[in-house]
């Protein structure tokens, strides 16, 4: 996408090319007033096991999340893993986080 947000680059990686090409459908007129989004916490109130916000040592430690995504198996369970290799799962209505599968002796993380 181009600065502008009105063209797509696409590179040619075996000429040494980019070819740009204009976003817009033809016949029609481009909208690009801001969306009227705002955000907000999907779990404000979720706290997750095992975690401190401040190590021992007294330094910040981050959660770190990577993905969010449902179990798929009509289960109502939700899966948090991190970087830092502790898998977590939810249910919609909890209010904490139970570990589902932690591997953090096998991952190798540093901040």
């Amino acid at each position: 996408m181009s600065l502008d947000k009105k063209s797509i680059l696409v590179p040619d990686m075996t000429a040494g090319t980019i070819t740009i090409i204009k976003a817009e459908v033809p016949g029609q007129e481009l909208d690009d007033t801001p969306f009227p989004a705002k955000l907000e916490l999907a779990f404000p109130d979720l706290k997750f096991a095992g975690y401190k916000p401040v190590s021992d040592a007294g330094k910040n430690n981050e959660l770190r999340p990577i993905l969010l995504t449902n179990a798929g198996d009509g289960s109502n369970r939700i899966f948090v893993p991190t970087e830092q290799g502790v898998i977590h799962v939810f249910d919609h209505a909890a209010k904490e986080t139970g570990i589902f599968l932690d591997l953090t002796d096998r991952v190798k993380y540093t901040d």
